[in-house]
């Protein structure tokens, strides 16, 4: 049996077939990053209010500890756990960020912890 002639309506419409899946593959990767990165985001906001908590806990505690060491250990605390949510909080942003664009990966590197 003969094979079919590759004429030029056949290879355009073969190229448009091939198109729609690539761009559907893509898209269906692109969207998965997004989901992706608002889990992360989410996740990192939940860490930052646990952590300004701790923070108001500590403040709490220090202001009717009697002994000096314990008030600088609960204060230096309170002071890393503002700090650390202070980090959460731009992982959030460059997360919520990387989910808005469609691109690969938004301005800048991944922010890293002081």
């Amino acid at each position: 049996m003969k094979s079919p002639r590759m004429t030029m309506r056949r290879l355009m419409a073969l190229v448009a077939v091939v198109a729609i899946a690539l761009g559907s593959l893509i898209e269906v990767q692109r969207r998965r990053a997004r989901g992706r990165y608002l889990r992360q985001a989410e996740a990192c906001a939940q860490a930052a209010d646990k952590n300004l908590e701790l923070a108001a806990d500590h403040e709490d505690h220090a202001s009717w500890a009697e002994r000096a060491d314990v008030v600088a250990w609960l204060r230096q605390e309170a002071a890393l756990e503002r700090r650390l949510a202070s980090d959460l909080r731009a992982l959030e942003r460059w997360n919520r960020r990387a989910a808005s664009r469609p691109w690969p990966s938004p301005d800048g590197p991944y922010p890293t912890p002081r």
